[in-house]
């Protein structure tokens, strides 16, 4: 209620607006003018809705049944981890202010891409301390390097007076598609290898499918 109360609009939306140049069917104009940038979106959101559900939804089941984890410990490395992203989010947007979208979120794909295996061997000494460590690397430094630019990042892939159509369906999609499955793909890689490798591998396939679609994009942070 606040932010819709009390913040402005963006100047150029504000233009549009005195201009009378709104358009009236904006999803469907988005995806006839802008499919591109639709398919761009869903491509940037795949490394982190794979690393963030996985990290946060399967391990819980992996570690609680695979390494006799406690689920208590796991719950309350996820909250530090949680609350430290409060300040981490908007740091890394900041960050990608300063140096650029596509910098930022490609140190964040090649950190993710390097912790994902040393992540697990994490999990699997089943010392607390590591245990915390790993979610603390894992969310606010990996996922979030490459989460915190998004916001902006996917809403400069589209014009002004598409922009949020294109944004929430380019993301929407992209979450249901990648973050929705991550878990249940986790799960089954696991049953019919009986190996977190599989798992690992399937967060370094995320990472280069993002890289893609970041890098196949303009620098966008000082348009």
């Amino acid at each position: 209620m606040w932010a819709r109360r009390g913040i402005e609009e963006t100047p150029a939306f504000a233009e549009i607006e005195e201009q009378g140049e709104k358009v009236r069917f904006p999803l469907l104009h988005t995806l006839r003018t802008q499919p591109g940038a639709v398919v761009r979106t869903m491509g940037i959101t795949v490394s982190g809705f794979v690393w963030g559900y996985l990290i946060q939804a399967f391990t819980l089941a992996y570690a609680t049944s695979e390494l006799d984890i406690p689920k208590s410990t796991l719950l309350w490395a996820i909250a530090l981890a949680a609350t430290l992203e409060i300040g981490a989010i908007p740091l890394w947007g900041l960050v990608s202010d300063k140096i650029g979208r596509r910098k930022t979120v490609g140190i964040g794909l090649v950190a993710t891409a390097a912790f994902a295996f040393p992540f697990f061997a994490l999990l699997e000494t089943r010392s607390t301390p590591l245990i915390l460590l790993a979610y603390v690397i894992a969310m606010p430094i990996c996922k979030d390097m490459v989460f915190g630019p998004q916001a902006a990042l996917v809403a400069e892939q589209f014009d002004a007076k598409v922009r949020f159509s294109g944004v929430s369906t380019g993301r929407e999609i992209g979450g249901a598609i990648f973050g929705g499955t991550a878990p249940l793909i986790g799960t089954a890689l696991l049953a019919a290898t009986g190996s977190i490798t599989p798992v690992a591998l399937y967060v370094l396939a995320g990472c280069l499918l993002t890289f893609i679609a970041v890098f196949t994009g303009r620098e966008t942070a000082r348009d």
